[in-house]
């Protein structure tokens, strides 16, 4: 029934962090869940850590159809600093940080250790994942490097391809990639524009994130909107079915 679907909604998932030692991956999980321990030194996980998180939605908004979406990344940009817009720019929500109408997403939290013995268990954690993040440091050069790694390694094990990402169904996991530690830009290695660019080519949502400083909700956010939009489209989609006996 149509009424039915209108009653509060709390979806569960489960999503994944990935990327090298070091690069904030648990500090990114303890600073989502307002963690007063913050660490000064970062430590590397061992094999990997489970937390649970609940993020509110709220879904009776529409945003206003005549106001224009500007980029708010052009500013005083140049025309040679100006890249194509990422995938991430491209489908991110607006979210509303109101009050929420009891809707929700519960994410079950896996912050996997970034050395090289923990890879091989790698498609265990992966098994029946709704997104994954990549997270590199942009002071170290070689995180970002490796992401490509992380990304292909995550892949293989779900049985994924580049194109696939874009059939934007339930059962393809969706991928983010997070630019940690953005607080240190004298020690910055690796530019925005980089960032982008990969996202871009690998159809991945990108952020700017800084552990130490800022708050870390956004992708957090925008992988519980997009979870409750496939969520809604499926519905839709067997609801279609029934009223037209198309099954």
């Amino acid at each position: 029934k149509k009424s039915d679907i209108k009653k509060m909604v709390k979806l569960r998932s489960k999503i994944v962090l990935l990327g090298d030692p070091t690069v904030g991956k648990t500090s990114i999980v303890k600073k989502l869940l307002d963690v007063s321990d913050f660490p000064l030194q970062y430590a590397a996980t061992k094999g990997v850590s489970l937390e649970t998180v609940t993020i509110p939605l709220k879904l009776n908004n529409k945003p206003d159809e005549n106001t224009s979406s500007e980029d708010p990344y052009d500013g005083e940009q140049s025309d040679n600093d100006k890249v194509e817009k990422s995938f991430a720019e491209k489908e991110k929500p607006k979210i509303d940080r109101g009050e929420n109408d009891g809707h929700a997403v519960e994410m079950l939290l896996f912050d996997i250790g970034g050395l090289d013995i923990y890879k091989m268990n790698l498609p265990k954690y992966l098994n029946n994942i709704n997104a994954y993040m990549l997270v590199y440091d942009v002071t170290n050069p070689e995180s970002f490097m490796n992401v490509a790694k992380w990304l292909d390694n995550t892949q293989k094990a779900i049985g994924q391809t580049d194109e696939q990402v874009l059939t934007s169904k339930a059962s393809q996991p969706f991928g983010m990639l997070i630019a940690n530690k953005t607080d240190a830009k004298g020690n910055a290695k690796i530019s925005r524009q980089q960032g982008e660019q990969f996202a871009t080519k690998h159809h991945l949502a990108f952020f700017e994130l800084s552990a130490a400083n800022n708050a870390v909700d956004e992708p957090f956010q925008y992988a519980a909107s997009k979870l409750h939009g496939l969520y809604k489209e499926a519905v839709d989609q067997v609801q279609y079915m029934c009223e037209n006996k198309s099954w």
